[in-house]
């Protein structure tokens, strides 16, 4: 807490903008501060010098608050933490021209606020915990712009998981009703002994309206290989319901042989089962097999041979 000489500052955090946008507001004094018609809550707040690079204009500091300040609550909660949609916390340092105990501070008095009262811009960099204290590591704009972030790397395939955000893909679209036939082992192969589970799909009498979404009259022999069989009722977010594919054998069609990962859950013949396709990862795949080819994240058109070495080899 701010001494009854020093000057009072108000600190405002903000995550997000518009109506989604979040704000929280704190004063280093004794009482609650009014500033601009805005209200800032008394806490347990100490701001740190500020650091200013020599050969730069950076700034940085460090806020040093309460671990039970709504705030740092907040953050630990995981609601505060950095987002697609917010991806910044901002921090604004005010001077408030007041003394710690609610006091104005006189003209020409050296707690007077400067110009504007600003004292620092930037955004929170990090936060740690160290038992009843929280402390913020907070940089200038100017540092996050000229800092090296990790950037997605250039390659063929496509870096995005399937069926996640990014992929966009909904796996009903794409999942394949049948029954379980049977229960079996692999006999030869380097897959032998393991598992494998006989499936009929139920495959629709007219080709489908978008013929690369749904289940095809004729699917390319590795639309299964790495995909996943679901039992019964289960869905593909519920793990104790699904099995990983190892290598499905489609020469049946639409009666599918396929060889699963460890053993399967109790299931009997009848039974309802569902398997979801697989991506290879290739454009091809992602437009032929999930009409999906929009949302390929690879770079497909990169060359497979180093154009500098052509020749050399």
């Amino acid at each position: 807490m701010a001494g009854p000489t020093l000057p009072v500052e108000c600190v405002t955090f903000t995550r997000g903008s518009g109506p989604a946008g979040r704000v929280w507001r704190y004063a280093t004094a004794d009482v609650d501060v009014t500033l601009d018609g805005v209200t800032y809550r008394a806490a347990a707040l100490a701001r740190g010098a500020i650091r200013r690079a020599q050969e730069s204009a950076q700034t940085s500091c460090t806020l040093t608050l309460a671990t039970a300040t709504p705030f740092v609550q907040d953050w630990l909660g995981g609601r505060a933490a950095p987002d697609e949609s917010a991806p910044v916390i901002g921090v604004t340092v005010r001077r408030a021209g007041l003394h710690a105990d609610g006091s104005p501070a006189a003209a020409g008095d050296a707690d007077a606020p400067p110009d504007g009262g600003l004292v620092f811009v930037g955004a929170v960099a990090g936060l740690e915990v160290d038992g009843p204290t929280a402390t913020l590591a907070c940089e200038s704009l100017l540092d996050r712009l000229e800092r090296d972030v990790p950037r997605l790397s250039l390659a063929l395939t496509c870096p995005w998981a399937l069926y996640d955000a990014r992929c966009g893909v909904d796996p009903a679209a794409v999942a394949a009703p049948g029954v379980l036939v049977g229960l079996g082992t692999a006999a030869t192969g380097p897959l032998a002994g393991l598992a494998t589970v006989t499936v009929a799909l139920a495959v629709p009498p007219n080709p489908p309206a978008a013929p690369t979404i749904g289940l095809p009259l004729a699917p390319d022999p590795e639309r299964f290989d790495g995909g996943q069989c679901v039992w019964g009722g289960g869905t593909a977010a519920d793990p104790t319901r699904r099995t990983a594919i190892l290598q499905a054998d489609l020469s049946a069609w639409p009666t599918v042989v396929c060889v699963v990962q460890g053993p399967p859950p109790l299931a009997f013949p009848g039974e309802a089962m569902t398997l979801l396709p697989a991506c290879q990862k290739t454009f091809a795949v992602c437009r032929d097999r999930f009409g999906n080819g929009r949302r390929f994240g690879g770079f497909d058109r990169l060359p497979h041979r180093n154009i500098l070495q052509v020749g050399l080899l």
